[in-house]
């Protein structure tokens, strides 16, 4: 994730949050791979790591928007993941373009 695009979406400027953000997109980009069990995209016929994905991208910088935003103790008030994250991540984990595994590499494992 571009911690420039990232910091435009969020409307920051400056770098001091930036520890911050960064943990924020780490823990993001795992939750969607776990939740949606992709790794890898298929583009333009060849299979490439799921970050690069717009999609993907999307979903990251909305979910770490929300963990900006809402950075309440869940004792004190309890948000939900915006429907539009949920959607997106939908989307990657029954997609027909994205895949758990890279699929070439299958097709050629056991070939001598």
């Amino acid at each position: 994730m571009d911690m420039t695009l990232l910091k435009q979406h969020l409307r920051i400027d400056g770098n001091e949050e930036d520890e911050l953000l960064q943990s924020y997109i780490d823990a993001a980009e795992l939750l969607i791979r776990r939740e949606t069990g992709k790794n890898y995209v298929l583009d333009a016929g060849e299979y490439v790591d799921i970050a690069g994905d717009m999609l993907f991208q999307q979903a990251v910088k909305m979910l770490v928007a929300h963990w900006y935003e809402c950075r309440q103790p869940l004792a004190t008030a309890v948000v939900e993941v915006p429907f539009a994250v949920t959607q997106l991540t939908s989307q990657i984990a029954m997609g027909g373009a994205y895949y758990a595994e890279d699929e070439s590499a299958e097709e050629t494992e056991g070939d001598p």
